[in-house]
């Protein structure tokens, strides 16, 4: 039997032309439909394995950047690409310095930025703008 006749037939809600046959073939149909779409919502992902990280740690230099510079880790998937696993800290001292600790992830990859004013050593004073620095880095190869 034609899709289009099976349409025709469920859309004027089986009454007419529905014969013993056709009848067999609908239930059919919207037997295997329900049963794939409960497979297919039914079944489990394997979630990732979490890697427990006791600290992230680093400077954060173009020029050291001021303490309260804001620190953004973002998790990445193996492509590189974001996932929506992010943590957030600020620098601890004008040195730059600035620590995360004690983060899960799926992913031993991350993209690290550092957002604010830096001091110009070459020019001996503050700069004028912030600044964004990022960097990529395997975060379980370093603290």
């Amino acid at each position: 039997m034609p899709i289009s006749r099976l349409v025709t037939i469920i859309s004027r809600g089986g009454r007419s032309g529905l014969s013993g046959n056709n009848t067999s073939l609908l239930f059919k149909l919207v037997f295997v439909l329900g049963f794939s779409f409960l497979c297919l919502t039914a079944c489990e992902k394997d979630d990732p394995k979490m890697i427990f990280i006791e600290a992230v740690s680093g400077v954060a230099q173009k020029g050291p950047f001021y303490s309260g510079t804001q620190i953004q880790m973002h998790v990445l998937n193996p492509s590189l690409g974001q996932t929506s696993t992010s943590f957030f800290t600020l620098t601890t001292n004008d040195a730059g310095s600035y620590k995360i600790i004690n983060i899960e992830v799926a992913s031993s990859f991350a993209e690290i930025s550092a957002d604010g004013f830096y001091f110009n050593e070459i020019a001996g004073f503050s700069s004028h703008a912030r600044l964004t620095l990022t960097a990529l880095s395997d975060v379980t190869k370093h603290t």
